[in-house]
């Protein structure tokens, strides 16, 4: 495979997504920490991409069409919804007895708060109307989706490839019909299913003269150029160029990580360490630093 990650690569790349969605969360709405730290907390966005690539790519290496469905779908949610739900049953009470947060005032712009609980408890609170006890969640809405359609997507990215890849594409950059959420995630995790089957082969004009991966970084650089200048120039397609750039930039960041690991083992173990807890450190980080205790987060006055 041209992009090829072990799972420890995997495990730092991970890392280094979580410390970016960190840095994201902890100073966008900070322009008083400088215009570093402010621009660079913008551009932090990419790490939702990284994970969707991450998380297609993970699943594509270990799923066997020939494997029952039913068991796939309930090793992977069951992994997915036991940690969800013990920070759920966790964090959730803890906000209620702290903060005197209620039900209906988590969703208090939905009719039945109850029930948008419920679809909470299930990830799926985002196509009932609200954000609930955590904002930061509403990835569980995108991700638990994608799992699901994951047999799908891998059926037509082993059968169409490219074309599959340019259809999801298409659909995401100019949707036709609006999923709420869903829409926009759909082509970074087909990317990811499709980094972990592309396969080059050695006699290919594509490995001639230069390796495969110095030239898809090429690639990627030119349309990343390019994602600019349209954003700039090019009017209601600006704010997909911005999205696309992402997803074109979360390869590239993810190389990076993998490559910044082996610089030194002590860089090493610490981008594992974070993309061991990378998903418990995903759903409580919002009740630390926002909710729960941001005077204590922000006491320094420092990014450090």
């Amino acid at each position: 495979s041209v992009f090829d990650l072990s799972p420890d690569d995997s495990k730092v790349a991970k890392g280094g997504a979580i410390l970016l969605l960190l840095w994201h969360h902890l100073f966008y709405r900070h322009p008083e920490y400088g215009w570093f730290v402010y621009y660079t907390s913008g551009q932090a966005t990419v790490c939702v991409a990284m994970f969707l690539i991450l998380s297609g790519y993970g699943l594509a290496k270990v799923f066997k069409p020939e494997q029952n469905v039913f068991h796939f779908y309930y090793k992977r949610l069951s992994k997915l919804y036991s940690t969800y739900w013990f920070i759920f049953l966790v964090c959730v009470p803890i906000s209620m007895m702290l903060l005197d947060v209620t039900v209906k005032s988590a969703f208090s712009s939905v009719r039945h708060p109850y029930l948008a609980t419920f679809a909470q408890f299930l990830g799926m609170q985002v196509y009932y109307g609200g954000h609930g006890f955590n904002p930061t969640w509403w990835f569980m809405s995108a991700i638990i989706p994608l799992y699901i359609l994951f047999p799908f997507f891998y059926l037509a990215i082993d059968k169409y490839s490219w074309w599959a890849l340019l259809v999801c594409l298409i659909c995401t950059a100019f949707p036709k019909v609006d999923i709420p959420v869903l829409q926009q995630w759909i082509f970074p995790f087909v990317l990811g299913i499709f980094l972990a089957k592309w396969q080059v082969p050695p006699n290919n004009q594509w490995n001639k003269s230069i390796s495969s991966l110095p030239k898809l970084i090429a690639v990627l650089a030119v349309l990343i150029t390019l994602s600019f200048v349209v954003e700039i120039y090019g009017g209601p397609f600006g704010l997909t160029a911005q999205f696309l750039r992402n997803v074109l930039i979360a390869p590239l960041a993810i190389s990076f990580f993998v490559c910044l690991s082996k610089v030194h083992w002590i860089i090493t173990r610490i981008l594992r360490i974070f993309g061991e807890y990378s998903y418990v450190i995903f759903l409580t980080h919002t009740f630390l630093y926002s909710l729960w205790f941001p005077k204590l987060f922000y006491l320094l006055k420092t990014p450090l």
